[in-house]
């Protein structure tokens, strides 16, 4: 993988003009790396801009850089860049924040750069390092190998370290290794603003968040499976009671991961014409992926999503419920 990824800096190095694109909800992994790519070309004299339509996380926006990204979509916004760069985004249909764009209209090449193990991108230059555990930690190690070997400053240093802090939970999950500590021991080194990031992703969190999670384990937590799955219901009634819009629900599902004894757990919530889910596992044995990937979703084994049409919050619970107590009883 390092020759392919020396290559791909090169590549970026040789070339110029690049729009970034994300997923839809941007997590901090997303905001991280996208933001530290477009800064790092832009560093080193590219073209390089960030399409964001959706509103910033509050604990995000000390991050977020000055210049670069664009928040409206003009009718031809590829026609003055060269390449599109989709990062983090896993599937073509995710291009542009929840299918905006199309792969297939947008009229210049298309490359991911991801660290998914089930990303179905199939170009010739796409970067897809499963091992990695951030995007983030894909794009150090592209700046890491462009030619020159040109600075990486603290601003972009950051940036790469809140894709890295917050996709691991601050080192806390499997996806977490030597390479991983290591990335993050060099952006460090590199001053890249770890504190800040603690204190503004992990200590800041809103009293109206606080009240949401511990309406979420009183009234809204249900427990099966001997206490090895919990799950709840997160509803628009229950958003709108204390103020907190679905983009900044992130970390959220943790406070279920948090329960002693569950082994998977679960958050749902309504979009449009059926039922959104979050999976996360704690033991590496379940794959929750395997599950997400059966109804229009994936991600990570032990990190993924998905999502059932046509159905209600009660029957996407019963179908999920069947779901995780036949991966439990595998052996």
């Amino acid at each position: 993988m390092k020759n392919e990824i020396a290559a791909f800096a090169r590549f970026l190095s040789e070339n110029d003009r690049y729009i970034i694109l994300t997923h839809e909800n941007p997590d901090g992994d997303a905001l991280g790396s996208s933001c530290a790519l477009m800064n790092f070309l832009r560093e080193n004299g590219k073209t390089a801009d960030f399409f964001l339509p959706e509103k910033v996380p509050a604990r995000y926006q000390n991050f977020m850089p000055g210049e670069g990204i664009i928040n409206d979509a003009p009718p031809d916004l590829f026609s003055k860049y060269s390449f599109c760069l989709c990062v983090d985004i896993p599937r073509p249909e995710k291009i542009g924040l929840g299918g905006i764009f199309r792969k297939e209209n947008i009229g210049i090449p298309v490359i991911s750069i991801d660290h998914h193990p089930d990303n179905a991108f199939k170009g010739e230059q796409d970067i897809l390092v499963p091992s990695s555990a951030a995007a983030a930690e894909v794009v150090f190690n592209i700046a890491l190998a462009f030619p020159g070997n040109p600075p990486i400053s603290p601003e972009t240093a950051t940036l790469m370290m809140l894709g890295i802090v917050t996709d691991t939970n601050s080192f806390r999950f499997h996806n977490t290794n030597t390479d991983t500590l290591d990335a993050a021991a060099r952006l460090l080194a590199l001053k890249a603003d770890y504190f800040g990031i603690m204190g503004s992703v992990f200590f800041s969190k809103p009293v109206k968040m606080l009240r949401l999670e511990s309406d979420i384990i009183l009234n809204q937590m249900h427990v099966d499976c001997d206490g090895k799955f919990a799950w709840a219901y997160l509803s628009e009634e229950l958003l709108a009671k204390y103020g907190v819009e679905l983009r900044d629900i992130e970390g959220l599902i943790d406070v279920l991961r948090s329960l002693e004894g569950t082994e998977i757990v679960a958050l749902f919530y309504r979009k449009n014409s059926g039922v959104k889910f979050s999976l996360r596992s704690k033991n590496t044995r379940y794959s929750v992926g395997k599950i997400a990937r059966c109804f229009n979703g994936g991600g990570h084994e032990l990190a993924a999503g998905g999502f059932i049409d046509g159905v209600d919050i009660s029957a996407a619970e019963k179908i999920i419920l069947s779901q995780v107590k036949e991966l439990l009883s595998e052996k």
